[in-house]
């Protein structure tokens, strides 16, 4: 006696069971044709006819600004931005990935010229700029990890590039530096200006940088300082930096120093290496 209901139920099964591998084969395959995320590149350029940051950001249809970009742009891609002045203070709030930075670089090299970047994302690289403003401020301020600020000319600036002053313990004795780590600062040129780099961070790499002539910004009270390299946190490296130029007159009242740190606040500066630095006309001291 045949049981047609049972039967029915069977092929019913296996036509599901068909129908399923089916689409996880449609699946497998379309993932693997698509491949990873294509990086996409940026064109920043005010004086292209139709500029605007309503375009996609194309060759043919650029941005007017560049944080339009920074606030497009994700890991891996890349924002040129052409040459002329941008009175922005550009806010980077997105990140990259090991491999896949996001990267803002002038082309031609040093030929746009920004107020400032506050980097608030990681593994961010700026390169090529030219950075300076009316009114002299941070050019670069780190908020993040993996960041790298590259062949840039700072000028009139307060500080070159600065990082954080660090999470103060509970009882007030130290600070952990650890949110703004292995950054890299390298083969910039800073010109007049109060400070060249404040290292707060830890694992920073600082090399084959040049910081010329401070000048004293402030109204040069007694206690007010000019130094060409602060330092606060632990492993950073400075390798090949020359610091030189400065005068008496630009740096008015100011103690000044190559290198310096302190400890009034719970401050740390441990395991640190200073090497092959070069320094001329300073008559402070190297290190305080």
């Amino acid at each position: 006696m045949t049981q047609p209901c049972l039967e029915t139920s069977v092929v019913t099964r296996k036509h599901i069971v068909r129908v399923a591998r089916g689409a996880l084969l449609f699946v497998a395959v379309w993932a693997a044709l698509a491949g990873p995320t294509r990086a996409v590149t940026f064109v920043v350029d005010p004086a292209a006819p139709g500029a605007a940051d309503t375009n996609p950001g194309t060759e043919e249809r650029p941005f007017k600004t560049v944080q339009r970009a920074a606030d497009v742009a994700g890991a891996g891609d890349t924002v040129f931005v052409m040459a002329g002045r941008y009175d922005e203070r550009v806010s980077v709030r997105s990140s990259g990935t090991a491999g896949k930075p996001v990267v803002f670089a002038a082309r031609p090299r040093r030929s746009a010229t920004v107020s400032g970047f506050d980097l608030d994302g990681s593994y961010i690289r700026v390169e090529g700029f030219e950075i300076t403003a009316d009114k002299p401020a941070t050019a670069v301020q780190l908020h993040a990890s993996h960041c790298e600020i590259l062949d840039n000319y700072i000028q009139d600036m307060m500080v070159a590039v600065n990082g954080t002053v660090g999470q103060p313990s509970a009882d007030g004795n130290t600070r952990d530096y650890s949110a703004v780590a292995h950054n890299r600062i390298a083969y910039n040129k800073v010109y007049h200006g109060e400070f060249g780099f404040i290292l707060g961070g830890n694992d920073w790499l600082v090399d084959d940088n040049e910081v010329n002539r401070l000048f004293m910004y402030g109204p040069g009270n007694r206690f007010d300082d000019c130094d060409y390299s602060r330092f606060f946190g632990q492993g950073c490296v400075e390798r090949r930096n020359y610091f030189h130029g400065s005068t008496r007159s630009e740096i008015k009242t100011a103690h000044m120093d190559c290198l310096q740190t302190f400890t009034n606040n719970g401050e740390i500066a441990k395991n640190l290496l200073f090497e092959d630095n070069g320094l001329a006309s300073i008559w402070w001291t190297v290190l305080g």
